[in-house]
């Protein structure tokens, strides 16, 4: 309400005033993430929030916003964007390789924000279709010993820096025996067993599990000589 004093004593007459947001600003226009790491595989959202130059929320849509990732070694595609027509515009963000964060910006009418936030993409879930076998050494002498090695990794080809998977170690084919320890997590992504080799023959292949489901990556084999 717009008014006015005389010698200090107020008018009656008044009017309304209201003030509307201006112009879309990139130097006060936010940019939010909906969690700040994200797995592999997964998706997170990401939302520009129109403001004008004096940091008003802006209420409606029209602009041309794009999101960018830059920097740092984690990767992800990003969606096309969303006019929300609030003044919001959002998009997807899928994590692919895990690094350190990217920086997510945008861009309104090709022009870069000010706001920024950083972005980190971690490991997804366990793949027995990338997750990788190995053996200390290919031959071993009667009861001498191997050390089988699983690595976990997720469906992009990320390693798994943690445990609490249920790894098994087997024997198929050829007839070259031995005993196969209890399998070790070490909390790391890694997982290991002891071969104690008992009967010399031909090569075997290396099998593994994780949770029941073998492991589907290439796998090596070992004789007992």
């Amino acid at each position: 309400t717009i008014g006015a004093t005389i010698g200090g004593v107020a008018t009656t007459s008044t009017q309304a005033l209201t003030v509307t947001a201006s112009t879309i600003s990139t130097a006060t226009s936010t940019v939010g993430l909906s969690a700040s790491t994200v797995a592999s595989g997964s998706v997170v959202t990401l939302t520009l929030q129109a403001k004008d130059a004096a940091g008003n929320n802006l209420t409606t849509g029209g602009a041309t916003v794009v999101f960018t990732a830059t920097g740092g070694t984690s990767t992800g595609t990003i969606s096309a964007t969303t006019d929300n027509a609030n003044g919001t515009y959002t998009a997807t963000f899928t994590g692919v390789l895990a690094g350190t964060a990217t920086t997510i910006g945008a861009t309104i009418g090709g022009v870069a924000t000010t706001s920024t936030q950083a972005l980190t993409v971690t490991p997804g879930a366990a793949s027995v279709n990338q997750s990788l076998v190995a053996v200390s050494d290919t031959t071993v002498a009667v009861s001498s010993t191997l050390t089988f090695t699983l690595q976990a990794r997720d469906a992009a080809g990320n390693n798994l820096t943690s445990g609490g998977l249920t790894v098994a170690f087997s024997l198929s084919g050829g007839t070259s025996t031995g005993t196969i320890s209890a399998t070790t997590d070490n909390a790391n992504g890694t997982y290991t067993a002891t071969f104690t080799a008992t009967t010399s023959g031909t090569p075997t292949t290396v099998n593994a599990t994780i949770g029941s489901v073998p492991v589907t990556t290439a796998l090596p084999t070992i004789r007992v000589q």
